[in-house]
């Protein structure tokens, strides 16, 4: 298996596309910043840093199939609803999201009564 590389900076992530597709660093002796266009590198790399794509490549499994389990916090609810909804056929996902949305407006209002 590959060495994985964290990239932090565009700058990492053009020596890394470089490296990868073998183009030699003809820039390496310059000062200063690297924002001048290097022949062979695309102008805009196909990846690009941003806020929402924060992934965490593992995640623990809520146990929904334990009669026990039930979720502490809105986080966990979350995972586990998504495990539960893909048990939904096809043909019912429509219906089952209706009801669960009524239900978690009678879970709110619940509250306030």
């Amino acid at each position: 298996m590959k060495n994985l590389k964290v990239v932090t900076t565009s700058g990492e992530l053009r020596k890394l596309v470089r490296e990868t597709l073998g183009i030699s660093d003809e820039t390496s002796g310059r000062s200063g910043r690297d924002d001048k266009q290097v022949p062979g590198l695309p102008t805009s790399l196909p990846i690009s840093p941003a806020g929402d794509s924060a992934t965490q490549l593992s995640q623990q499994r809520p146990a929904v199939e334990d009669d026990n389990f039930v979720p502490s916090n809105p986080k966990e609810l979350g995972k586990a609803l998504a495990i539960l909804g893909e048990a939904v056929p096809q043909e019912k996902v429509a219906e089952f999201y209706k009801s669960f949305n009524s239900l978690l407006d009678k879970t709110i209002n619940s509250d306030n009564e």
